[in-house]
């Protein structure tokens, strides 16, 4: 695996440590989940480890930072510069271009 790939409409992130990110988003509900994988499972999306779903602060992070998993979230029609507002929690609610 690269630093950074797409694999079925997943990004795939190297970490340290022998892990990898994978990072989805969901444009329907507006959602963007991510999990910690070990790197050797990385191209497995169908895995026992749960899904989370990023915060609002998380994506902004990412995005903001100019980071590969913002830069990728962009590219896929995220706007988080306009969110339609965030539920309770902190939970991502994103609006779409």
């Amino acid at each position: 695996m690269n630093e950074v790939s797409e694999h079925e409409g997943v990004l795939l992130v190297r970490l340290g440590r022998g892990s990898a990110m994978q990072i989805r988003y969901e444009e329907d509900g507006a959602r963007v989940l991510f999990r910690i994988v070990p790197i050797a499972k990385a191209s497995q999306l169908d895995g026992d480890a749960p899904w989370r779903a990023a915060s609002l602060a998380q994506v902004q992070a990412w995005v903001y930072s100019d980071s590969a998993a913002g830069r990728w979230l962009l590219s896929k029609g995220l706007d988080c510069a306009r969110p339609a507002g965030a539920a309770a929690g902190g939970i991502l609610s994103l609006s779409v271009l």
